[in-house]
Order: structure tokens, then sequence, then C-alpha cells
């Protein structure tokens, strides 16, 4: 399931469980991470990910133009490069995402 995994944003989060002995034997916290993904895919810019050198939208590239299209575009191309079905991309006041794996 490509939506699930370790959930780090803002922040790793770890509720250690420990044993009768005080060892850790979970910890890492887990859930649905395709509101993380999305971010990530938004913020980063190419090259950001060596192993895959065109991920990434690069926001901050289209903080200055008043031209919305171009950036939902990218966006919406970086969403579906990552598995997701786009139903709708908008950018007014913030960045609204409707968007999501296929499980």
């Amino acid at each position: 399931m490509k939506g699930f995994g370790i959930l780090c944003a803002p922040d790793l989060l770890v509720q250690p469980v420990r044993d009768d002995d005080g060892r850790i034997i979970r910890g890492i916290v887990l859930g649905d991470i395709t509101s993380q993904n999305q971010a990530m895919l938004v913020v980063a810019a190419s090259g950001e990910f060596k192993a895959h050198p065109t991920t990434g939208v690069g926001a901050m590239e289209y903080l200055r133009d008043d031209n919305t299209e171009d950036f939902i575009a990218a966006v919406c191309s970086q969403l579906r490069g990552d598995g997701m079905t786009v139903i709708s991309v908008s950018y007014s006041e913030d960045l609204k995402i409707d968007a999501g794996y296929d499980d």
C-alpha cells in the first residue's frame, strides 16, 4: 500500500513500547502518508531526490509568478508520477489538493 508508511511530517513520530526488560520492541508510528508525500513532492525541487532527479515541483520557483497554471500543471504531473489519482488541484490563497493512491 503506497499511502501507508512512517509518519515523519512535521517530525518523526516515536512512541516507544518497551518489554518487561525495558527494551524497545515498537515505537515508530505508521499511518496514512498521502498528505506527507504530497507536501514533499510540492516543496522539493528537481534534483533533491538523488535516486529520482526529475521528481519534485520546487514550489519556491513559482512564488513570484502570477500565472498559477504552470504551477498547478507541475503539481498534477508530479502527483500522477508518484502513482496518485488526481481529482483536483487549485491555488488561490493556499494550495488545495484532492488526490490519493488507489488501493
